[in-house]
């Protein structure tokens, strides 16, 4: 099996040697268009409770959402490292470099288990700080998304 979720993640060597980069409010963003992005596009706490964030780095985008109602409990994050400090308790993180996915699903590798039963299962999925490509995150994101979920990947 060559691709398979990341058992030890490292720290995130980004936010251990530089500024920790987040979209809170408190660190100079005004998180307010993202509600705004979805609230316009018909997506809600209610509509869309199943949140898959990709290259969650410190997990500031599920501590947006869950300041505006979405539930931690209904949150997967998913980074290939591990923040030192995540914002948001309550969120399951997952572990696994969203690159080699893309390259196992292009290839037909086998997927483990763990990983494929996350496949689809999302209504809404998003991806802010990826490092890949975007063609990479557009496939990333269109794997965890169920069939007419909503993607944000600006």
């Amino acid at each position: 099996m060559l691709f398979r979720e990341i058992e030890n993640p490292q720290l995130n060597p980004e936010e251990v040697r530089y500024r920790r980069w987040s979209y809170l409010v408190k660190d100079g963003m005004d998180s307010r268009w993202l509600v705004d992005k979805l609230e316009r596009n018909g997506v809600t706490p209610v509509t869309h409770q199943k949140v898959c964030d990709l290259c969650s780095g410190d997990g500031s985008i599920p501590a947006i959402l869950v300041d505006n109602g979405w539930k931690p409990g209904q949150i997967t994050c998913i980074d290939q490292f591990k923040s030192p400090e995540p914002l948001v308790e309550g969120v399951t993180w997952k572990y696994l470099d969203i690159s080699r996915l893309v390259w196992a699903i292009r290839r037909e590798a086998e997927i483990p288990g763990e990983i494929k039963k996350l496949q689809s299962l999302f209504d809404l999925v998003t991806l802010f700080q990826s490092h890949a490509g975007m063609d990479i995150d557009a496939e990333a994101c269109k794997y965890f998304a169920k069939p007419g979920g909503y993607i944000l990947c600006p």
